[in-house]
């Protein structure tokens, strides 16, 4: 998933120092207001987390996308307060005597953020999506004036950001979804079932598994990874199961002799609904990781099934529906098999 909604929790990297915007919760003398800074150049999770919510006194769902030009507000995750700003009137900054930045834990106006965007491609509707990794600008709703940061001495500030999601360890119980990099569509399941003219002798009734839309289906495209305590640590050495959030059913497949794919003739992926030993995964990283036995949500991985060690394959060849066709296929290092 590379899109930035409402609900994303993200990080804000200041592209002239390389530094994550973060608070270490240090007050300032007013209001029970807390100072913002960039520390670090590696992510500290606890103090380096925003999470992008609607404007003050707008309403809006979690799972929307974004676009340039939209008012947003960025709560700090671990102290659920926002990002906030005020006229020089209410306190300049230490060094510089700029316009405050803070956290804040009473919630107005002074909250809202207009979000630029620099580099994201406008779609068929001329709308830019926001996407992870994208350089911005914040500009403070009530002032007109952007989030800053620079190298005092060198007063050298830019006021260009780069926005990432935060990327987070995957674990037994976690939800997921599994993204086709090549085709860009997600593993999903749209309540078609296999009959018997489809080459499924003996998969009648299990549910057809394929690729559809290169937008998330909340719906349809969310897997829990399952078969041990949940919460536990997830290795890519583990042997583990997919079970389909919709319907219930695990990620399935099964040798030819019980059916294959009605358009290329491949080993059948299903989502079945009575447990089996067929129901069983394995997982490998497709792109060499430093740290191999860690699962992080954003990695690319290739996906084995354990009893016939053939791998989960994609490709552009459309269904009757339009849905593209899912299977297993390959050895695990062409490209449509991650």
């Amino acid at each position: 998933e590379r899109s930035i909604k409402y609900g994303s929790e993200v990080s804000l990297v200041h592209m002239s120092t390389r530094k994550y915007l973060s608070t270490k919760k240090v007050p300032l003398p007013k209001h029970g207001q807390y100072a913002v800074a960039c520390t670090g150049q590696n992510i500290d999770l606890k103090n380096d987390t925003w999470k992008i919510i609607g404007a003050f006194n707008v309403n809006v769902k979690n799972g929307g996308l974004l676009s340039s030009n939209t008012v947003v507000r960025l709560m700090h995750q671990d102290t659920g307060e926002n990002l906030h700003s005020h006229g020089v009137i209410h306190g300049g900054t230490s060094k510089s005597n700029h316009q405050q930045a803070t956290i804040y834990r009473d919630k107005n106006s002074d909250d809202d953020w207009l979000l630029l965007c620099y580099n994201s491609i406008p779609d068929d509707n001329d709308s830019a999506h926001l996407m992870n990794g994208d350089i911005i600008s914040l500009f403070h709703k009530n002032t007109n004036q952007p989030l800053y940061s620079h190298e005092v001495l060198l007063d050298d500030g830019t006021q260009e950001w780069r926005i990432e999601l935060i990327r987070k360890p995957i674990k037994y119980g976690s939800t997921v979804a599994l993204f086709h990099v090549p085709t860009r569509k997600y593993l999903s399941n749209k309540g078609v079932k296999y009959s018997s003219n489809e080459g499924a002798k003996y998969s009648h009734n299990q549910h057809m598994v394929v690729c559809n839309g290169q937008e998330i289906d909340y719906e349809h495209d969310l897997w829990t990874i399952c078969d041990t305590k949940v919460g536990d640590s997830l290795s890519i050495r583990n042997i583990i199961a997919f079970k389909h959030k919709k319907t219930g059913g695990n990620l399935h497949s099964h040798v030819l002799l019980y059916g294959t794919t009605p358009k290329s003739n491949h080993q059948q992926v299903t989502i079945f609904m009575k447990k089996n030993l067929d129901d069983y995964w394995t997982i490998r990283h497709f792109i060499p990781k430093d740290d191999p036995d860690q699962l992080i949500s954003g990695d690319i991985i290739s996906i084995f099934h354990k009893h016939t060690n053939i791998p989960l394959y994609s490709h552009d060849v459309l269904m009757d529906d339009g849905t593209q066709e899912v299977s297993c296929n390959g050895d695990g290092r062409e490209d449509n098999n991650m």
